[in-house]
C-alpha cells in the first residue's frame, strides 16, 4: 500500500471530514475510498447513445402533440 500527501484548502478538508464521519470512516479510509471509486469508473467517455438513453430516462412526462400535414405546417394565413 502507498501514501499520499496531499495539500488542499480548509473548506474542502472540513467538508471531506464531515462526510468521512458521516460514513464512520476515517479521513485515509475515505479519500482511499473516493480514490478507489474514481479509478474503477471506465475511462471511456459516455457514447452519444449511453447520453440519449440517459436524457430519455430524465424527460420522463414528456408528451407530443397530435401529428400535421406538410401542407397545414405551411399555410400562411395562420401566422399572420
Amino acid at each position: 500500500m502507498k501514501n499520499i500527501t496531499i495539500a488542499v484548502d480548509e473548506k474542502v478538508h472540513r467538508r471531506a471530514r464531515i462526510q468521512a464521519a458521516e460514513q464512520d470512516l476515517s479521513m485515509s479510509a475515505y479519500i482511499a475510498k473516493l480514490l478507489t471509486e474514481a479509478s474503477t469508473k471506465p475511462a471511456h467517455a459516455e457514447t452519444p447513445y449511453e447520453q440519449i438513453l440517459a436524457l430519455r430516462e430524465d424527460i420522463r412526462g414528456f408528451a407530443v402533440g397530435p401529428k400535421i400535414s406538410r401542407d397545414e405546417l405551411h399555410e400562411r394565413h395562420n401566422f399572420r
